[in-house]
């Protein structure tokens, strides 16, 4: 009973704060999961910013909740969107491209097309997300964290993994 309350939408929300409502409640606990996923990970491959990263980002990912589920989707997502951009910049700059961070990116610049929001706003944030791609794929090394392959590894399957499941 309590998840049904906590995924139904209040019945003063518009029809399309309605349609993102259980949306963005799930992808943003599933975000905050995998932060929280990613601390013990980053701690022990001894990569301190990415560590004091996923720290802060899970009252980032609380934020963002909260303020869609006070019916400010755009704005939620948008914070959303920065968090990611951030993450990906700095996985790929401490560990490398080869571990898949970018294509965490996917799911949230298709997203930027389904909302209803203003059409700068949508092309700011598809014109960023595509910047950070590309920027990131000259310029981070193709692997920049030389320990434990099977560490490597792990996190590429959690990155891509994340993708599969935000693409769908």
């Amino acid at each position: 009973a309590r998840v049904q309350k906590f995924l139904t939408p209040p019945v003063s929300f518009s029809p399309e704060q309605k349609r993102f409502f259980s949306l963005t409640t799930i992808a943003f606990s599933l975000c905050i999961l995998v932060h929280l996923l990613y601390i013990p990970i980053f701690l022990w491959m001894e990569l301190n910013v990415l560590t004091l990263h996923s720290i802060a980002a899970i009252p980032i990912w609380v934020i963002a909740m909260w303020v869609s589920r006070g019916g400010h989707i755009s704005t939620a997502y948008s914070l959303a969107t920065l968090e990611c951009c951030i993450f990906i910049i700095l996985v790929s700059f401490n560990i490398g491209w080869e571990i898949g961070a970018q294509y965490t990116i996917f799911a949230p610049a298709m997203m930027t097309f389904l909302f209803t929001f203003n059409r700068w706003v949508k092309m700011i944030l598809a014109i960023t997300m595509s910047l950070v791609v590309m920027l990131l794929y000259f310029f981070a090394e193709r692997v920049g964290w030389m320990g434990n392959p099977a560490t490597f590894n792990l996190l590429w399957i959690i990155n891509v993994s994340l993708a599969f499941i935000g693409i769908f």
